[in-house]
């Protein structure tokens, strides 16, 4: 049988605030029945901390990753710094990170100049690889290969995204895919909603973390938020990147030529339209 940890060995502070110990207490106990739970509280509350106390002990129990959806860097921030208070109070060594998306990580001038959606960036940054011209990438790939045991840094401590990316820009690596890297190895993930519940992205964040989904504690942060995610994430988007790009291909591929025709009348349509909009 195993041992059932205590939730007080992750509450990092002298004291609870009103109630705290009895919500935590609540949540500890319908997470171990596979229950899901609302918490709806003000602001001061301490939600944060409720929430990480109450689950790390079923985490660390069963072997499971705590997965922490927030909606902003600055909350993201606050989750990692809350782990950071946790770490240095209990002795279980509690690895975390928080992630970005590849617009936001990405060091290379070419993706930072041309400010494109994230699709588009994905369709940039596999260009710039595929053809050696991103050093960061390359620099990253040499350094995972000679060494195994990444020694280039103390990945075992909660992490924030901005200090990752901070090492990052010193070594010359790339910090999406460092952070791709890391992820099996993370007991909690700090992210936005898109990488659980954007399909595109779920099987392959799924796949990096090296896990399942019932393998998972999920934590959505602010959930009102998610009738927009689900409208944003099932609403298809056309862009002149993506025209544009895709006419090259008819002429690459050497489709006929009414296809690029029609590749050509689609990006002046859209490029007129985007210079009537008013501003």
């Amino acid at each position: 049988m195993l041992t059932r940890l205590r939730n007080s060995d992750f509450f990092p502070y002298e004291s609870y605030r009103n109630e705290q110990q009895q919500i935590i207490n609540q949540i500890e106990d319908a997470i171990r029945k596979k229950k899901g739970v609302l918490l709806n509280a003000p602001n001061g509350t301490g939600k944060t901390i409720i929430a990480l106390s109450a689950l790390l002990p079923v985490v660390y129990q069963y072997k499971l990753k705590l997965i922490y959806m927030c909606r902003t860097h600055a909350q993201s921030t606050r989750v990692i710094r809350e782990l950071q208070a946790i770490q240095n109070f209990t002795s279980y060594i509690i690895s975390g990170l928080s992630i970005r998306g590849r617009n936001e990580m990405c060091l290379h001038s070419t993706l930072l100049r041309l400010k494109v959606s994230p699709a588009e960036a994905m369709s940039v940054c596999k260009d710039l690889r595929k053809n050696g011209n991103c050093k960061y990438y390359r620099n990253l790939r040499t350094s995972l290969k000679e060494f195994k045991d990444l020694d280039l840094f103390q990945f075992d401590k909660p992490t924030d995204a901005q200090h990752l990316i901070k090492f990052c820009k010193e070594k010359h690596y790339c910090p999406y895919f460092l952070s791709k890297y890391l992820l099996k190895d993370m007991q909690v993930v700090i992210c936005n909603y898109q990488w659980v519940f954007n399909p595109d992205i779920k099987y392959r964040f799924f796949t990096l973390l090296d896990t399942e989904l019932n393998k998972c504690i999920l934590v959505i942060d602010e959930c009102h938020n998610i009738i927009n995610v689900a409208t944003q994430v099932n609403s298809d988007k056309l862009t002149p990147y993506l025209v544009d790009t895709c006419s090259k291909d008819f002429i690459k591929y050497e489709l006929p030529e009414k296809y690029v025709q029609f590749g050509r009348f689609l990006l002046n349509t859209l490029n007129q339209k985007e210079k009537d909009l008013p501003l």
